[in-house]
């Protein structure tokens, strides 16, 4: 139980899962937003968009596969595994149930792209968003580990991954991307951190 009240516990979830006060908040989506579903005829969905880098990630000490649901805003799953990230679908916003019922089948089709399964199930750490149960379930399920990833933290990582850069050498991170939920409990906004791979300092 928080013992700060209920009403701390409700201001922390609203500035958490609705972000920033209107006039900050952030942009509508720029990209498409595509509802997974069927094919005609009830084939599969299209093939997920993909990163392949350069150097795989075979012998970087990484439990791999993993597969990661997307926080809040613009979610989106991702498949890691071996030399390559594949994406689910872009849901848009998880604030309605289409884009939430979308969550579930995304990540399966993701899953079932897993070469021999996946290892964990990364989320963001806030409890309350739907992506986060619905990670929470799957790893549950599958008996595998439950991740939760700091939300800028994951931010500064992404930029790592896409240089290539999977090895714990230290690097400044400026992560200015609204709300999310900190390791201390409270919202933290744009952020300063130390990032050597999975360990990270709030600056």
């Amino acid at each position: 139980m928080d013992r700060r009240g209920p009403g701390r516990r409700a201001r922390l979830g609203a500035a958490c899962m609705n972000g920033l006060p209107e006039p900050r908040r952030p942009p509508p989506h720029d990209g498409p937003v595509v509802t997974p579903s069927p094919a005609p005829g009830g084939g599969e969905m299209a093939a997920a968009p993909e990163i392949r880098f350069t150097r795989g990630l075979a012998g970087t000490g990484h439990a791999l596969p993993i597969l990661a649901l997307g926080a809040w805003f613009k979610h989106a799953a991702c498949l890691l595994e071996h030399d390559r990230a594949r994406f689910g679908p872009n849901l848009g916003d998880l604030d309605n149930a289409d884009a939430c019922r979308g969550v579930e089948p995304a990540a399966e089709a993701l899953l079932a792209q897993a070469d021999g399964g996946v290892r964990a199930v990364a989320h963001d750490l806030h409890p309350d968003f739907h992506s986060t149960r619905v990670a929470a379930a799957l790893a549950a399920r599958l008996g595998v580990p439950a991740i939760g990833v700091q939300h800028h933290h994951a931010h500064v990582a992404a930029v790592l991954a896409e240089h290539g850069r999977f090895d714990a050498r230290p690097v400044l991170g400026l992560a200015l991307d609204g709300v999310g939920l900190g390791t201390d409990g409270e919202a933290w906004g744009g952020e300063l951190l130390w990032v050597a791979g999975a360990r990270f300092m709030r600056l």
